[in-house]
């Protein structure tokens, strides 16, 4: 079996004018909670999250990485996972990642062209309806080509 790609948009951040950092909003904490437990329920082994430098995917990340009981080495922060970065840096990085179960926590667009490139081909197919704190798990396949194995949004979870 091929790698794991977790593809996560960031939870909900407070408004610029709120805070310019802009932060995981305390409902956005909430959801990205009640998803990782979501992935500890179903047995998701990851072995490292990639985050971009913006605070509310950092935040995500670290919140996520928690739940997993995954180590602070398996935080990795990466510029190519901004929001407008061109997405075949990103499957670079997947290619010569040496781990198998990838979590990349990121921003629109960049996550919704990612998911296209990977499954097929065409960045520009926007096949995956992201919202703030979704998850989209995909199969790496050796062609470079992945298959969406599930996805789910924050509202299909009971809280």
């Amino acid at each position: 079996m091929g790698k794991i790609i977790f593809l996560v948009q960031h939870g909900e951040a407070l408004d610029k004018k709120e805070n310019p950092l802009r932060p995981l909003s305390n409902m956005g904490r909430e959801t990205i909670l009640r998803m990782g437990d979501f992935l500890v329920s179903q047995g998701s082994k990851i072995d490292v999250v990639w985050h971009s430098p913006k605070l509310r995917a950092k935040e995500t990340a670290e919140i996520l990485s928690t739940c997993l009981k995954l180590d602070t080495n398996s935080l990795c922060e990466y510029k190519e996972l901004e929001p407008e970065e061109p997405v075949k840096k990103t499957v670079k990085l997947i290619q010569n990642a040496k781990e198998q179960n990838i979590m990349i926590v990121g921003h629109l667009p960049h996550l919704s062209r990612l998911g296209g490139l990977l499954l097929t081909g065409d960045e520009n197919q926007e096949l995956i309806a992201f919202e703030k704190g979704s998850i989209a798990c995909l199969d790496y396949q050796d062609t470079g080509v992945c298959a969406l194995r599930w996805f789910i949004i924050p509202s299909l979870l009971v809280s």
